[in-house]
């Protein structure tokens, strides 16, 4: 039978960073900005997508013959450039 324990290990710390929490706070705070910045491009990059996805599927329902030609066209296309 296994045991399994909830207490956490201790944070690793630097040397020398006793007692120095003020000094990494701005860098903690910058790196926290930063990473936010990033999750709301990343949303707004999901949104475009979806926005554009949404609007590509309009345009197959309502010209399917066209959607097919452009396709054919691009698989031709792909197909000429992989050959050499």
């Amino acid at each position: 039978m296994m045991t399994t324990t909830t207490d956490s290990a201790p944070e690793p710390s630097l040397p020398g960073s006793e007692g120095s929490s003020t000094a990494t706070e701005p860098l903690t705070d910058e790196v926290a900005r930063f990473f936010e910045a990033i999750r709301g491009a990343g949303d707004c990059a999901m949104e475009i997508s979806d926005e554009w996805a949404e609007t590509l599927r309009c345009t197959v329902r309502d010209h399917p013959l066209a959607a097919l030609a452009v396709a054919l066209a691009v698989g031709a296309v792909v197909a000429r450039l992989s050959a050499r």
